[in-house]
């Protein structure tokens, strides 16, 4: 991830009508910079993290109100970048078409598979656009200490570790 992500938007914002800033997360911990910008953008704003931990951004960024897109491929064949899902899956699984600010949002730390299935199957059920629940990958480990700072870096989220 480039360094002082959103010390970047501040410098851009004033000089073009939208900014776009988007980097490789190679940790869960990398997406950070990304949501913080998401959660403190006060004009429009294209903000990811390419690669798989990365693909989280991807999904919550309608949900944040100075995001006007975010990218998502054709086909699984079609994709143009690492942890880029696809809009069927965007629509189909996740409701993005449906999401907006006042969406609920819940980031699930994971550790697992199984977890992540979990959180799919809990995002099936959940009122479309009402609720947004995302899954981010870390190592058990470091589960705690992520979720912990998520919720410090946006306050807006609700936060939990996932088995």
């Amino acid at each position: 991830m480039p360094a002082g992500l959103p010390d970047t938007y501040l410098a851009l914002r004033d000089r073009c009508d939208v900014v776009k800033l988007v980097g490789t997360a190679h940790a869960a911990a990398d997406v950070l910079p990304v949501l913080e910008l998401l959660a403190s953008a006060t004009t429009p704003v294209i903000a990811m993290a390419m690669g798989a931990a990365g693909t989280c951004t991807r999904i919550l960024a309608p949900a944040f109100p100075h995001t006007l897109l975010t990218y998502g491929a054709v086909a699984a064949a079609s994709r143009t970048a690492p942890g880029q899902i696809t809009i069927d899956e965007m629509t189909d699984w996740y409701a993005l078409d449906a999401v907006d600010p006042a969406t609920r949002v819940y980031l699930h730390v994971t550790s697992s598979d199984r977890s992540e299935a979990d959180i799919l199957d809990t995002q099936a059920r959940a009122p479309r656009g009402a609720e947004l629940h995302v899954s981010l990958r870390t190592t058990p480990d470091d589960a705690p200490a992520l979720a912990a700072r998520v919720a410090q870096t946006v306050p807006g989220l609700t936060v939990q570790v996932a088995p």
